[in-house]
């Protein structure tokens, strides 16, 4: 794909993903990593939920006494991460409070931006859109199980508005709009009658 390919509206920017965001793995823990009792919980893919959900209830777990040899996976208020491998390939959460000390896995991709060509709110939803997914899953190996990994996203292109303030207007009414869908949802049952 090239900027020639498409039409670039005026006062957007048409770049490589990989000149605007770094993708960090986590660390590819064991299963001999993992203690029955008390210590801290790993962020798997499992953990990533539907509507930005991060369910930490049955993680496993390392050792408390192994933190400095974990510490640069651990994940924060507002990382965006992503599923890299297996069913929930794709599926994209950004963790909306402090979960204390919890340590990203290797399946698990944490999005960090270089610049601030591009605010968190919109690469969030920019790695939900077909534009940059299309590109992502079209280099995947369908004969096996997916998995997406740093290169796949690194040569991949992107579209986004230069202004802030129109990157904020476009969050804005994305929200919008997925909020009134779950309200639609949750209505849902008041629409059908089975008596």
């Amino acid at each position: 794909m090239s900027q020639e390919e498409i039409v670039v509206p005026k006062g957007w920017i048409f770049k490589r993903f990989g000149d605007i965001v770094n993708i960090k793995h986590g660390h590819q823990f064991r299963s001999n990593d993992f203690v029955d009792t008390d210590g801290y919980k790993i962020l798997k893919i499992g953990q990533l939920k539907q509507n930005n959900i991060l369910d930490l209830s049955h993680c496993d777990i390392v050792s408390k006494d192994r933190f400095d040899e974990f510490k640069e996976f651990i994940v924060k208020k507002d990382d965006i991460l992503m599923a890299l491998t297996g069913a929930t390939l794709g599926k994209t959460i950004t963790v909306n409070e402090d979960i204390g000390i919890v340590f990203q896995n290797y399946r698990v991709g944490k999005f960090v931006l270089k610049n601030k060509d591009i605010s968190p709110e919109f690469l969030f939803y920019l790695l939900k859109s077909s534009f940059l997914m299309k590109q992502v899953f079209r280099k995947i190996n369908q004969a096996a199980i997916g998995n997406i990994g740093k290169e796949d996203f690194e040569n991949t292109f992107i579209l986004f508005p230069k202004d802030k303030t129109v990157q904020k207007q476009i969050v804005q009414k994305l929200e919008d709009i997925l909020g009134q869908l779950e309200e639609k949802k949750k209505m849902a049952p008041y629409y059908f009658w089975d008596g």
